[in-house]
């Protein structure tokens, strides 16, 4: 078969003893023979008989039997094979037999090597006993049959996403069509981003603990071999896909239709829950590559809300394009949150008015100084830099979903792990990075103050009125 066994066994039959080809003999949990048995156990016999004060195998005297009875004299075994030249043969002949010793085994023909294994040399075709298909076909029934064993988590999900969605939906109750200037526009924007970004996060923190319980039965069935990484994580992405797509729907038919009560839209609501489903989806295949990077769960609560947090930053909400440095601007592009915001918003705003009237500046009274007209498209290109380019903005999230699983399935095949130490510097990474963001707390003082979302400058303003 090709199967290398190894068992325990307490005082064997002699049939039974000589099957096996090697022997690691222990006596009150000390080695006292490792090596090769050799046909009838000669090997054993000859080294044992080498010993000193040794009486040896009488003729038809079963071997286990006197082996037996050696372990029981008043001799240290342990101590004598500890400098035998058996021990230094066997040792020798296991040093070159490892993985980390390929050079030296490269060196040896095969029939070195059976020399030294006693037996031909073993090849195998894989590292795993079978092949990938019925890995994933076994798989994809066990990690099925345990989804349905326990709906609570399923129910559990789908409540808290409802009730997310309602609550969600009454604070921004209608914002995605009463925009008639700038802080209307900002409001209905910040409304898309709330729901992006605290939905990210409710998923990261509710799927992290789930993955951590069966991390340990994860890390041991890969590790024996009984199951590739690359099948695990087909797996769980399939199972996630249905879930996540129910979560997705419930979560768009009650949200939605209260932020867009007045210009409600098929082509948006579809949109929407398009988005909504790859950006959940993407936060889930990030909570995966965390888990596997940082072993202990707090450390995984810790370090991804950091990142998410670091996300926002660039997502041309919190800091819009144009008053964000050019230095960091790339980041902007580099943000997987961006690219959601920008889908939704391009296409919701195709159902507004064309032309918004943006204030440029208002008396304590409230009294216009001056009204200037820009369709909602010119807005979002200057201020946020947003475009109508669904297919691009899909691809892209698309992109990071893929990476994020790759990266993840990666890290568990060459068994990548982060420290603690490792851990917090990237946390505290994460949060320098927020703070020395040129002019961030201006930026946003600025943003909330100033309703020329068009990018005309104050002084312009002051010079028309």
């Amino acid at each position: 078969m090709g199967t290398a066994i190894v068992c325990t066994m307490n005082q064997p039959t002699n049939e039974l003893f000589l099957s096996f080809h090697n022997l690691l003999l222990l006596h009150q949990s000390r080695m006292v023979f490792f090596g090769p048995l050799g046909a009838s156990g000669q090997e054993l016999v000859t080294y044992f008989e080498g010993l000193k004060h040794v009486n040896p195998l009488g003729v038809g005297t079963n071997p286990v039997v006197w082996m037996m009875d050696l372990l029981h004299q008043d001799m240290d075994l342990s101590q004598e094979y500890l400098y035998s030249p058996q021990k230094r043969e066997t040792y020798r002949n296991v040093t070159i037999l490892c993985k980390g010793n390929t050079e030296v085994q490269k060196g040896l023909d095969a029939e070195q090597i059976q020399e030294i294994m006693g037996m031909d040399p073993i090849s195998f075709e894989s590292a795993y006993v079978h092949p990938f298909n019925v890995q994933f076909k076994t798989l994809l029934y066990r990690e099925a049959m345990a989804q349905l064993r326990r709906p609570t988590q399923l129910f559990a999900v789908m409540t808290m996403s409802t009730v997310m969605a309602i609550f969600l939906g009454l604070v921004w109750l209608n914002q995605g069509c009463e925009v008639s200037n700038g802080s209307d526009f900002q409001s209905m924007i910040g409304g898309i981003y709330s729901v992006f970004f605290f939905g990210g996060l409710f998923n990261y923190f509710f799927r992290i603990p789930a993955y951590m319980k069966t991390r340990h039965l994860y890390q041991l069935e890969t590790d024996a071999k009984t199951y590739a990484p690359e099948a695990y994580f087909l797996v769980t992405t399939l199972l996630e896909m249905p879930m996540i797509w129910i979560q997705s729907f419930f979560f768009t038919i009650f949200f939605y239709p209260l932020f867009a009560e007045k210009c409600y839209e098929a082509g948006p609501t579809m949109a929407f829950m398009l988005f909504y489903y790859l950006w959940i989806h993407a936060m889930i295949m990030f909570g995966q590559l965390v888990s596997v990077l940082y072993p202990r769960l707090e450390l995984a609560l810790e370090i991804g809300p950091s990142i998410i947090h670091v996300w926002s930053l660039f997502s041309g909400y919190v800091i819009r394009y144009s008053k964000l440095n050019e230095f960091w601007r790339i980041l902007h592009y580099l943000c997987p949150l961006r690219w959601p915001l920008e889908g939704v918003t391009t296409v919701h705003s195709t159902v507004l008015d064309d032309v918004i009237q943006m204030t440029a500046e208002e008396t304590s009274e409230g009294e216009v100084v001056v009204e200037t007209a820009y369709e909602a498209t010119h807005v979002l290109y200057e201020a946020y830099a947003y475009e109508l380019r669904v297919a691009v903005d899909v691809a892209v999230l698309v992109l990071f979903l893929g990476f994020f699983r790759v990266l993840s399935t990666l890290s568990q095949t060459k068994n990548w792990r982060l420290t603690g130490e490792t851990s917090y510097s990237i946390a505290s990474l994460a949060f320098v990075t927020a703070d020395r963001v040129t002019g961030v707390q201006q930026a946003v003082d600025e943003f909330l103050k100033d309703d020329d979302l068009s990018g005309t400058s104050g002084s312009d303003s002051d010079a028309e009125a």
